[in-house]
């Protein structure tokens, strides 16, 4: 016998050896006697949770249940309470699941209506809200003093929907027939740093007001449809994929209020505004409206402060002008079409500008005024002028600079791509 087949055996006798060691200490083969049980751990082993009742969440005058240690909470039918908060949370570390059920803050009627479906201790941290119902309160969640993380809540027929305190997010909500349906408070730390709330994909329909948020608030692919007034914040705020669209048949108690309405330091970004009764954007100073399309508005499309950039966007068909900036601001590569036109007001303008300004690479087209510059030092260039009575109108013409005005089908420097001044 060689050396190959003498390895090759005593190899196959090692592992049949190692295979039978392995079955000795694999145990008996045969189950247990008796039925088959689980063996894996319930909901209630990994998170103990505790249903919402007058015996373990025991309220007093100021509401129907109360909860007072950290844990999971959760509803096991809807309520119904005049008169009294339903639910009040009284500890941080408190997480609320409303399994979709309904808190009717009318109650029976008799008495006026609940403060609020659920409300948050101020102070309090780490509370989490979801799937709930909010109906007929006064504030469908009431948590404006608290950080607290709100999802997926219905809110309608309340004076507020649902108000939060600094840092909180709120996400996949939605507000009906309320007269204000999201807002943010500004707690002693939002005074300087902002508040760092987040609004997202959240819903206002047939409000007053659709969001109503102090300093530095996020709110991103949100929608304010046939509200007053969209969306209302304070400075260093950030406006994402955004659309407000106000119905002609809402009353007229948000006359004249912009569609978005940011303050200092803040920027818009991929908003859209239809129909606003006010400015379509209305921003403090330094700030950014970068991609935005405002159309229909019963102002400018968009009114900026001082050191504001404004680009890449589209405003058609606002009854006194397109965009509006004062000073020291830039306004580039945005299309302007029918803008100024509004019967009974004074001509109107595609583009404005105090002092200061460069207004360059825009188109602007069907509108008494194209370029309306004021002060001195503004720029006009590089703009496409078209159908546009008065192209460029300056206070002091001596005093701000403007490219030659030409007819790019005349002019072969045009047709050469040679750009450097303005076409009409």
């Amino acid at each position: 016998m060689s050396d190959i087949d003498r390895r090759y055996l005593i190899g196959a006798g090692i592992a049949g050896a190692a295979l039978v060691a392995k079955l000795a200490h694999a145990g008996p083969l045969n189950p247990p006697a008796g039925p088959v049980a689980a063996t894996g751990k319930t909901l209630d082993n990994v998170e103990p949770r505790t249903a919402v009742s007058a015996a373990t969440c025991p309220g007093d005058d100021t509401c129907l249940y109360r909860i007072t240690a950290p844990g999971s909470y959760y509803l096991t039918a809807g309520v119904a309470a005049a008169g009294t908060t339903i639910v009040r949370i009284s500890a941080s570390g408190v997480t609320l699941d409303c399994r979709g059920f309904t808190l009717n803050g009318a109650g029976n009627a008799v008495s006026p209506p609940s403060p609020a479906c659920v409300a948050v201790d101020d102070g309090l941290h780490a509370v989490d809200v979801f799937d709930a119902v909010c109906r007929d309160a006064v504030r469908g969640m009431q948590c404006g003093g608290a950080c607290v993380s709100v999802s997926d809540v219905d809110c309608s027929g309340c004076t507020t929907g649902i108000e939060v305190g600094p840092g909180s997010s709120v996400d996949d909500c939605r507000a009906t027939t309320c007269v204000l349906a999201f807002a943010c408070t500004a707690g002693p730390e939002a005074a300087a740093v902002g508040g760092g709330t987040t609004f997202t994909e959240c819903i206002a329909r047939a409000c007053g007001t659709g969001f109503a948020c102090a300093d530095g608030t996020c709110i991103d692919d949100c929608v304010a449809c046939e509200c007053d007034a969209g969306v209302a914040c304070g400075d260093r705020c950030f406006i994402t994929n955004t659309c407000v669209i106000r119905a002609s048949s809402v009353s007229s108690t948000g006359a004249g209020a912009p569609g978005i309405s940011v303050g200092a330091a803040s920027e818009c970004d991929s908003c859209c505004v239809i129909g606003a009764t006010g400015p379509g954007i209305a921003c403090g100073v330094s700030c950014c409206i970068d991609s935005c399309v405002c159309c229909r508005c019963g102002s400018a499309g968009a009114q900026c402060g001082d050191k504001c950039d404004v680009s890449d966007c589209t405003f058609n068909d606002n009854a006194l002008g397109g965009v509006s900036v004062a000073s020291s601001c830039r306004v580039f590569d945005c299309c302007c079409d029918g803008n100024g036109n509004a019967p009974g007001t004074p001509p109107g303008f595609a583009i404005a500008c105090e002092s200061g300004c460069s207004i360059e690479d825009n188109t602007c087209r069907n509108s008494p005024v194209a370029c309306r510059v004021g002060g001195t030092g503004s720029l006009v260039i590089s703009n496409m002028l078209r159908g546009c009575p008065s192209p460029v109108v300056m206070t002091n013409p001596n005093e701000n600079s403007i490219g030659a005005m030409v007819n790019s089908q005349n002019n072969p420097a045009f047709q050469s791509n040679n750009n450097v001044g303005n076409m009409v």
